[in-house]
């Protein structure tokens, strides 16, 4: 069983079919695709031989991906429009190759699951023209700050602090906007704000301790929607290690790259080795910055 196989399966769901239609798919021209692959691809049982059926890994993977994203969202089933976003971890396969071809791509599947976005129609040739003609204001101005998401334990509030004055010069001259819950107003609608501010994040940094990773806030509400836009979007996750900690227990975060050794956390370290370390998370914003505004 491959992961062609899996996805031809999943176009027998009549909610699949809803939402590859919805996204402007052609369902039938999927499935004859499919069909046509894996009887190139597969080899014939001799006649009245019997063998057994093996997933194969990737198939596995993509169960285990949902499975994950499932668990790590606080959900408790995966359904196949959530078996279909995990099938696209498998980017090298012919199955995600058909669906690009169909110009359905993850984040549209995603937000169809989440939010019921349906895909816009690509506009007409006298459209395009117009818009070529008439090129939107939007066009005009300049690029929006890179938006910085900081995740922490109130416990480590001097860090948060320490970090947002190496932010300063880039926030000064309006190429990055650093934020954190310090920022929500008396009588603000505070779990909204986090959760908008998490949507528009292309940066995250997680300032991570004991702390940190006890928190059920943390773990609920801030890391999930991080973690799938980190592989929908390419949202940048920047792990820093404060204290001696789980992180590399942590099977949710364990893959990411800290910007220092978690053996060696920042809080024991020198003074300047300290200003040293949040200097570097302040290049790397700058680097990321850099590589945007240059896409």
């Amino acid at each position: 069983m491959t992961v062609e196989d899996l996805l031809l399966s999943l176009l027998d769901d009549t909610e699949i079919v809803s939402a590859i239609e919805s996204l402007n798919g052609d369902v039938p021209k999927l499935q004859s695709e499919l069909i046509q692959f894996i009887a190139d691809t597969s080899n014939a049982l001799p006649p009245h031989e019997d063998a057994d059926t093996a997933p194969t890994e990737s198939f596995q993977r993509v169960l285990q991906r949902a499975v994950y994203h499932v668990q790590s969202s606080g959900l408790s089933e995966v359904t196949p429009l959530r078996t279909l976003v995990a099938l696209y971890g498998e980017k090298d396969s012919h199955a995600v190759k058909l669906l690009h071809d169909q110009e359905i791509r993850r984040l549209d599947v995603i937000n169809y699951v989440s939010h019921g976005i349906q895909k816009i129609s690509p506009p007409s040739s006298i459209e395009r023209i117009e818009r070529i003609q008439k090129p939107s204001s939007l066009h005009k101005s300049n690029k929006s700050p890179l938006r910085l998401f900081i995740s922490y334990a109130h416990t480590d509030l001097h860090c948060l602090e320490r970090l947002l004055i190496h932010l300063r010069p880039l926030e000064r001259r309006s190429k990055i906007e650093a934020w954190s819950d310090r920022r929500i107003l008396p009588g603000g609608k505070w779990r909204n704000e986090i959760a908008e501010n998490i949507n528009d994040a292309a940066v995250a940094v997680l300032l991570v301790s004991a702390d940190f990773l006890a928190s059920e806030f943390i773990a609920s509400q801030e890391l999930p929607p991080l973690l799938i836009k980190a592989e929908a979007t390419g949202t940048r996750i920047i792990p820093v290690i404060l204290k001696p900690c789980g992180f590399v227990r942590d099977e949710s975060l364990q893959n990411f790259q800290c910007i220092n050794d978690p053996k060696q956390p920042l809080l024991g370290l020198s003074e300047i080795e300290q200003e040293r370390l949040y200097d570097r998370i302040a290049e790397e914003v700058h680097n990321e910055l850099k590589q945007r505004e240059a896409e």
